[in-house]
């Protein structure tokens, strides 16, 4: 992609999201929710991938899936630390709002 433009398009894609701020969620077009599908899919992946890194919670079974900005956090642990761990790694992640933590020690 061509240096130059990676600035517009930031910007621009910056000015759809923001322009969403002041829609309410029931006239909420076709086109914003595909944006915010997107926003969503990109922080469970960003998630995922913290969470993997983590040594300590590599291996454990979490199902994770972002809704708005909020990410859910269910499954299973090794230990009960792990479960504030997983919610601490997720929070520290960008464009999430919130963390729902559902896990659990095996």
């Amino acid at each position: 992609m061509n240096v130059h433009l990676k600035p517009v398009l930031a910007s621009g894609f910056a000015a759809l999201l923001l322009s969403g701020v002041a829609v309410s969620a029931e006239t909420t077009s076709p086109q914003m929710q595909a944006v915010e599908q997107v926003a969503d899919s990109v922080i469970t992946e960003r998630v995922k991938a913290a969470i993997v890194a983590d040594p300590a919670l590599g291996g454990a079974e979490i199902n994770i899936e972002t809704v708005q900005g909020e990410v859910h956090l269910d499954g299973y642990v090794g230990k009960p630390a792990d479960i504030q761990k997983a919610a601490a790694i997720a929070l520290d992640v960008a464009g999430v709002k919130s963390v729902k933590n559902n896990l659990k020690t095996k």
